[in-house]
């Protein structure tokens, strides 16, 4: 057993065995587009969430809630900082409302401010998907999944010009399709 305190919330593009943490507390599995609605309720749930695998989405998911995202604690990620970390050592692990996972998309986090800042100054829209980091999501136009991408785009009025920041076969997909309705 998890510890009767604890609900995992398991964001869907993982394994099942970490999808299966979040059935052992009685957690739930989310996508990035129903993430938050998966989050509201378990905050309703009274007990402490760890958010896995993606810290990024984690965290701008309690953003979107209106969560006070400093008062988030990310576990130190022992594929990049080592096992040498222990519970009592991370500082504001008993206060925090929700634990995140130091893991994180690779593709995602390749996108920067700066990015974002460098399309606005050409006039472009900017989305992004909720797994870039934190900062990359509050200098966006718009975040969301995949689908929200897609539809933001493709309902958009001719003319339009959008920089997308997600996967590149989607991208590539996406410019394809807009291209056609006079988006780009």
């Amino acid at each position: 057993k998890y510890g009767d305190d604890l609900l995992v919330v398991a964001y869907m593009n993982t394994s099942g065995r970490i999808k299966a943490l979040a059935g052992g507390t009685g957690g739930a599995v989310c996508t990035s587009s129903n993430a938050h609605l998966v989050v509201d309720w378990a905050r309703k749930q009274n007990k402490k969430i760890l958010f896995i695998p993606d810290e990024h989405l984690g965290r701008n998911t309690a953003a979107k809630l209106g969560m006070d995202v400093s008062s988030l604690v990310t576990f130190p990620n022992p594929l990049y900082e080592g096992i040498d970390w222990k519970l009592e050592d991370i500082d504001g692990i008993d206060e925090a409302p929700m634990l995140l996972w130091g893991g994180y998309c690779g593709v995602h986090t390749i996108f920067t401010p700066q990015q974002v800042a460098w399309w606005h100054g050409e006039g472009w829209t900017v989305l992004v998907h909720p797994e870039a980091p934190f900062e990359v999501v509050q200098v966006a136009d718009g975040s969301g999944s995949t689908a929200y991408l897609w539809n933001e785009v493709m309902n958009a009025p001719r003319g339009s010009k959008y920089a997308v920041g997600t996967e590149g076969h989607f991208v590539r997909n996406l410019k394809e399709q807009a291209a056609t309705k006079g988006i780009e």
